[in-house]
């Protein structure tokens, strides 16, 4: 006997602006109903005819620690109501003595005991946030029915542990941006990059020795300080594209960039700097042989010391004297310039400015 109906609308959830009960969503399922079940020989299936509305409330469940820090958060189900076709069909049957044979009641009751549940809400991070609040929208022109859940993250914005970014946020001024050919949309306020950043860096505080109120941010390495965070930048990584008509358009890449900028002792010597020499092929002003007699001739100096890979010389095809618009390149030849050179400039300063010499 199959578990679920082939009916297409089957467990079809719907949020509910009035409900008579309290509920919050309805949620519509198809039941197999047995009659006689102790009985073989007067055994009734009905099988997936008609609906049944579980009308069910949810809200938030957690505790509040001694430090005011939200845990155990979950989603908490009660189920508040069952109704539809099949229910008002069931309360009509009888027995052979008119006695009714099927009890809302009972049978609310029963499913209470399977349905009501506390979910844990795993995604808020126990004892790491601060605040959490639901919150229902209505389909709209322009968005679909939704449920907004708002988190505050437990932030840091100062060296000791308890130097917490106050409330912040107002649910009632709460905007729905679900598209409406999604299920999920994630999102935050453009200040949470400098928050979390803010927030990494103040993680990192140490108290000088001797004091009681001067904090520093060291580099710890193998238990001996190799330098210090100076500060940190936390923001998503784009990447620009060539797009019709010789514009350009801003891709994100999905990946979060974490930037350290700090001092790190790599090496007693002194080193020769990373230089990566740019010049274009189209420049009249200069041309292209006096910055390639400046490379060979540095390049010595930097062969000699061992360090010939932290200097490079990148022909740009088509580049004139001047970097970005106005540069003499012509028509769609401009983004594809733009684009080479920010792919070689980036490529060269991850390979060098994370790291020492080999």
């Amino acid at each position: 006997m199959p578990a679920y109906s082939a009916q297409e609308d089957e467990f079809t959830v719907t949020l509910l602006q009035e409900s008579f009960v309290g509920a919050d969503i309805r949620v519509k399922v198809y039941p197999t109903i047995i009659h006689d079940l102790d009985h073989p020989d007067k055994r009734q299936i009905l099988s997936n005819i008609l609906p049944v509305f579980l009308d069910l409330k949810f809200d938030l469940s957690f505790t509040t620690g001694a430090d005011n820090l939200l845990r155990d958060v979950g989603l908490k189900l009660e189920l508040l109501d069952i109704s539809g076709p099949l229910i008002d069909l069931a309360e009509t049957q009888t027995d052979d003595d008119g006695n009714p044979i099927f009890s809302k009641a009972d049978t609310l009751a029963s499913l209470k005991q399977q349905i009501d549940r506390t979910v844990p809400f795993s995604a808020a991070g126990d004892g790491k946030i601060a605040a959490i609040q639901l919150k229902k929208f209505f389909a709209d022109d322009d968005t679909p029915n939704a449920i907004g859940v708002y988190i505050n993250l437990v932030l840091q914005n100062g060296p000791r542990s308890t130097d917490l970014l106050p409330d912040r946020g107002n649910v009632d001024d709460a905007q729905n941006f679900l598209p409406k050919d999604s299920h999920m949309a994630f999102g935050f306020a453009a200040d949470t990059y400098q928050r979390l950043a803010e927030d990494l860096f103040q993680k990192q505080a140490v108290l000088k020795a001797g004091t009681t109120d001067e904090f520093e941010y060291p580099i710890v390495q193998d238990g001996e300080t190799k330098g210090k965070i100076k500060g940190i930048s936390i923001y998503p990584e784009t990447r620009r594209m060539p797009g019709p008509g010789g514009g350009n358009s801003i891709e994100f890449t999905n990946v979060l960039v974490i930037d350290v900028n700090g001092e790190y002792k790599i090496a007693e010597r002194k080193i020769l700097p990373a230089l990566l020499i740019v010049q274009g092929d189209a420049d009249e002003q200069l041309g292209i042989e006096p910055a390639r007699r400046a490379f060979e001739a540095l390049k010595q100096r930097y062969v000699g010391c061992g360090e010939a890979e932290r200097i490079q010389f990148e022909v740009i095809r088509g580049l004139a004297h001047n970097f970005g618009p106005g540069s003499g390149a012509l028509g769609s030849a401009q983004p594809s310039i733009d684009l080479e050179i920010e792919q070689k400039t980036k490529r060269w300063f991850e390979r060098f400015l994370c790291r020492g010499p080999s």
